[in-house]
């Protein structure tokens, strides 16, 4: 009995010691993404012109017709892209156009190699569309509200991806109205 004791003691030492050793090495990594500047959150791009219409940027007419919608601009040239685009498993999120840009046997070549498919799927041959949006920065997603790029982000990871969509495709809570039609504030 004294001995299963002793092993289960020695077993629970050795747990201990690697439980700390895999925090002492957790911690490690964190030094070193914040010493390298590695951040994994989206960060704004200065889009310029900002208003520009995405009939104007070759864009497809849903693009026009809907009230909020999300183009993701995927680049075949693009290592996260190919991760990022892994993460929607096979189709764009909903609210969303997956727009990717190079030749069309690369953009093909994408679509097989990440399995998307569905019709919210656009092919950018040779780069037209991110060129008229100003877009060199991928992966990205772009926001249109009513036709009109209100705001462009440079999404590194299939996380802040997610994030970013739920933030500007999230149903935004409606206005109430007072008795004379007016916009309450709540004043």
């Amino acid at each position: 009995m004294t001995l299963l004791a002793i092993g289960l003691g020695i077993v629970l030492v050795v747990q201990i010691l690697c439980l700390m050793a895999l925090v002492d090495q957790y911690k490690g990594l964190l030094q070193i993404r914040e010493h390298l500047g590695l951040k994994d959150a989206a960060a704004d791009l200065d889009v310029s012109p900002r208003g520009i219409r995405a009939s104007d940027a070759g864009l497809p007419v849903p693009f026009m017709m809907e009230q909020r919608v999300v183009g993701l601009l995927f680049s075949t040239k693009c290592a996260s892209c190919y991760t990022v685009a892994e993460g929607f498993r096979g189709k764009a999120p909903g609210g969303a156009w997956v727009i990717i840009t190079g030749s069309e046997a690369q953009c093909a070549g994408f679509r097989d190699r990440v399995g998307l498919r569905g019709e919210r799927i656009l092919d950018d041959i040779n780069g037209e569309i991110a060129e008229r949006l100003l877009i060199r920065t991928f992966p990205s997603a772009l926001l249109f509200n009513g036709g009109v790029l209100a705001a462009a982000k440079a999404v590194p990871s299939v996380r802040e991806m997610r994030r970013v969509l739920d933030d500007w495709l999230a149903p935004k809570e409606s206005v109430l109205l007072a008795p004379g039609g007016s916009a309450d504030d709540g004043h």
